[in-house]
C-alpha cells in the first residue's frame, strides 16, 4: 500500500501550516507576555530613576534657594547700609544748609574769594 505523493505533499503542508500557526499563537503568546513583563520593568526603572531625580532636584533647587536667600540677605543689609548713609548724609545737609545760607551771604558782600580772600 503506497500512498499517493501528492496526497503525503498536501498532508505534509498541512501539518507544516498547523505546526507554523501553531508556532505563531505561541509566538505572539510568549511575545505579548515578554512585552508586558519589559513594560513592567521599564515602568519600575522610570519609577525609580523619578525618584531619584526629584531627590536631586530637591537638593539643587535647596542650593539655589540657600544662595538666593544669602545675595537676597546681601543685598538687603548692602541697602540697608546706603540708607543709612543717605539719612546721615541729609542729617548732615540740614546743618549745612544753615552755615551755606551765612556763607553764600558773606561772599556776595565780600566779592567772589568768599571768606578766605584778602
Amino acid at each position: 500500500m503506497e500512498e499517493d505523493p501528492d496526497r503525503v505533499k498536501t498532508q505534509v503542508s498541512l501539518l507544516e501550516a498547523n505546526i507554523r500557526a501553531h508556532l505563531e499563537q505561541h509566538n505572539s503568546k510568549f511575545k505579548g507576555e515578554v512585552l508586558s513583563k519589559v513594560q513592567e520593568l521599564l515602568a519600575q526603572l522610570e519609577s525609580k530613576m523619578d525618584k531619584k531625580l526629584g531627590k536631586e532636584l530637591k537638593k539643587h533647587d535647596k542650593g539655589i534657594l540657600k544662595r538666593f536667600k544669602s545675595m537676597e540677605d546681601k543685598m538687603n543689609d548692602g541697602f540697608a547700609a546706603i540708607m543709612g548713609q543717605l539719612v546721615k548724609k541729609k542729617k548732615r545737609k540740614k546743618g549745612d544748609d544753615f552755615f551755606e545760607h551765612i556763607l553764600a551771604d558773606y561772599s556776595q558782600t565780600h566779592g567772589r574769594r568768599g571768606i578766605r580772600g584778602r
